[in-house]
């Protein structure tokens, strides 16, 4: 069967999108988020709240439910990493961050890091570089004072 085009997504409405119960969304979701990263970022500015704190979410939703072996699993943390990684890489953006939505994705990617199964995964080098890196950038591009409180 062919595969049908899905439309693009409005920038308000891409947290819903994201947090759905249907990976195949998420996925969608996600990589319209992406291009507006890569296109047009005053699009997405006012609800950088909003997608963080989708994201989290779905971090943590990710990894505590779904089958880790599936390839639906491996693409949505493909997803999930490069939307955080083009996120915190633009210090324009990652300064807008609040405390708080900050706090809880610190808290999430740290406990992925520490999860001591990530590493028997078959992606698990792969998660754990790409984690090291979004760390990386987030204490590189978000304000000193609300990363380090």
């Amino acid at each position: 069967p062919a595969r049908t085009e899905r439309r693009a997504i409005e920038p308000h409405l891409l947290t819903g999108e994201i947090t759905s119960g249907d990976s195949h969304h998420n996925i969608h979701g996600l990589k319209q988020l992406e291009i507006y990263l890569a296109e047009d970022i005053s699009m997405i500015m006012p609800y950088i709240h909003e997608l963080v704190k989708a994201i989290t979410l779905q971090v943590h939703l990710s990894f505590t439910s779904l089958d880790t072996e599936s390839q639906t699993f491996v693409k949505l943390c493909k997803h999930l990493m490069n939307c955080l990684v083009q996120l915190f890489s633009k210090r324009e953006i990652a300064a807008e961050v609040t405390e708080d939505c900050l706090h809880q994705l610190l808290k999430e990617l740290l406990l992925r890091l520490l999860d001591k199964d990530l590493q028997q995964w078959e992606t698990g080098t792969q998660l754990t570089r790409a984690l090291n890196i979004l760390m990386i950038r987030i204490l590189d591009n978000t304000r000193r004072d609300v990363a380090f409180r």
